[in-house]
């Protein structure tokens, strides 16, 4: 029988940090958190902590690697170069509470160090496998990689907060996601993609990101919140869904789904290409959104929707069927709805 654990994203009032401290373009990483002196430095395997319920992992830059083992160990491993003192290697700070059960805190470096000039570090945390991790993971510029789906297990929350490098995370099934990130146009274009594949089902969805490509795949998800990419591409796979709703401004947008309940996209300078399955029947309701002069050669009219039964009610509204079923854009480019065979 499967152990029942949270793993719950600590704030504000356990972790202080100066306005983030983050001193963007400056090998300088300023911040402070409390109880300091209980943290401990560099690598460190911690046995018999089954009770582990809660984590929180800041980081500033270089690559995060969270996943999970069969054992009853936290193992902490940080690959570092240009360190030579304790104070810019890993700080964790483990305990264990009647309430709370096991807590981990995981920490770039020393409480108030700002130097981190010459500096490349890496963390891989290993965690027991059990149902109800709530993950929060914060970070600067590091690239992000959560993978809990080799055993089926529901986290109760999977939360990423980043300003900039890729984040992918494989689960198996979640209460909730949440990645928002990437708010400005810097970081190597590889690492300009958020990528969640979720084995089974998602309760609620919120993934979003301004200058990172987004692509979620999953068997289901009963609710969406603020989803989509406003300069880079957004691809939504989900065999199963309730009502979708995306916001993707200036790029090209990709639905692939078998069962929805309504569909809304707003988008505006790319064309949105949907793809649902060829007995469906709909109601396409479309907003032209006025093109500014210099978006001109960008607007396109064509809509085409790969269905045998199409009435044309107006150049705005199309039926399929007996209309059940509800889709709604707004754009100014091409809109294409394929039908699924």
């Amino acid at each position: 029988m499967k152990r029942i654990i949270s793993l719950i994203l600590i704030c504000a009032f356990v972790l202080s940090f100066s306005s983030c401290g983050l001193l963007f373009g400056e090998a300088k990483y300023d911040f402070s958190y409390t109880d300091s002196d209980k943290y401990s430095a560099g690598n460190t395997e911690i046995e018999n902590a089954s009770a582990l319920t809660r984590i929180h992992l800041s980081w500033y830059s270089g690559n995060i690697t969270l996943e999970t083992h069969s054992e009853d160990s936290i193992i902490i491993e940080e690959t570092a170069e240009g360190v030579a003192d304790d104070d810019r290697r890993v700080h964790y700070y483990y305990y264990e509470s009647d309430i709370n059960g096991g807590v981990l805190f995981i920490q770039f470096g020393k409480s108030g160090v700002e130097e981190y000039e010459g500096v490349k570090k890496d963390i891989r945390i290993t965690v027991p496998e059990n149902d109800g991790y709530y993950i929060g993971i914060t970070s600067h510029g590091a690239n992000v990689n959560v993978d809990t789906s080799e055993y089926v297990n529901t986290l109760e929350k999977l939360s990423v907060t980043t300003e900039y490098g890729a984040v992918h995370a494989s689960i198996y099934n979640a209460n909730t996601v949440q990645i928002a990130g990437y708010n400005q146009d810097k970081g190597a274009a590889e690492n300009r993609i958020y990528e969640l594949d979720a084995v089974g089902y998602i309760s609620t969805l919120g993934f979003n990101s301004s200058y990172a490509e987004v692509r979620v795949k999953a068997d289901t998800v009963y609710s969406m919140d603020n989803f989509g990419s406003a300069y880079c591409k957004t691809y939504f796979d989900v065999r199963k869904t309730g009502s979708i709703k995306i916001l993707a401004t200036h790029a090209e947008t990709y639905v692939n789904t078998e069962e929805f309940t309504s569909i809304e996209i707003t988008g505006r300078e790319k064309p949105i290409y949907i793809n649902i399955p060829d007995d469906t029947q709909f109601t396409l309701d479309i907003t032209r959104e006025k093109a500014y002069d210099s978006d001109k050669d960008m607007v396109s009219d064509v809509v085409e929707i790969g269905f045998e039964n199409v009435n044309k009610v107006s150049d705005t509204k199309y039926t399929v069927g007996n209309g059940g079923k509800s889709i709604k854009i707004t754009t100014f480019n091409a809109i294409y709805i394929i039908a699924e065979q």
